[in-house]
C-alpha cells in the first residue's frame, strides 16, 4: 500500500488514462464503431475512449497497490514512449487529413471554349 501515493505512481495513473484512452478512441475509429450512426456516433467513439481509459486506470491503481517501484518506473517509461508515438502518429494523421482536404478544395481553372 506504500507506493499507492508515490509520484511515479501518479504518473502511472495519469499515463495510462491518457495512453488508453487514444488507444479506444483509436479502435473505435478503425472498427468503424460510430459510422452510419448519425450525431450518436461521436458519444459511440468517446465511449470507447473513456471506457479503455477508467478500465486502464483501475488496472493501474490495483497493479501500484502489488509492484514494486522498479516494476512502476519501467511501466512509465513504457507508457511514456507510447504517448509519444500515439501523439506523433494523432500529429501526422491530422496533417494528411488537412492535406487531402485542401488537395479536394483546389478547384480547376475553367477554360473558356471560344465560339
Amino acid at each position: 500500500m506504500g507506493n499507492l501515493f508515490k509520484p511515479a505512481s501518479f504518473l502511472l495513473y495519469f499515463l495510462a488514462l491518457i495512453v488508453f484512452c487514444i488507444l479506444g478512441l483509436f479502435v473505435a475509429k478503425y472498427t468503424g464503431a460510430g459510422e452510419g450512426q448519425g450525431l450518436a456516433g461521436g458519444a459511440i467513439v468517446l465511449f470507447y475512449g473513456v471506457v479503455s481509459g477508467g478500465l486502464a486506470l483501475i488496472f493501474s491503481i490495483v497493479l501500484a497497490y502489488g509492484a514494486e517501484l522498479k516494476i512502476i518506473i519501467k511501466l512509465n517509461k513504457v507508457l511514456g514512449v507510447l504517448f509519444l508515438v500515439l501523439g506523433v502518429l494523432l500529429f501526422l494523421m491530422v496533417k494528411v487529413n488537412e492535406a487531402e482536404k485542401s488537395k479536394q478544395m483546389i478547384i480547376p481553372p475553367k477554360t473558356e471554349v471560344p465560339e
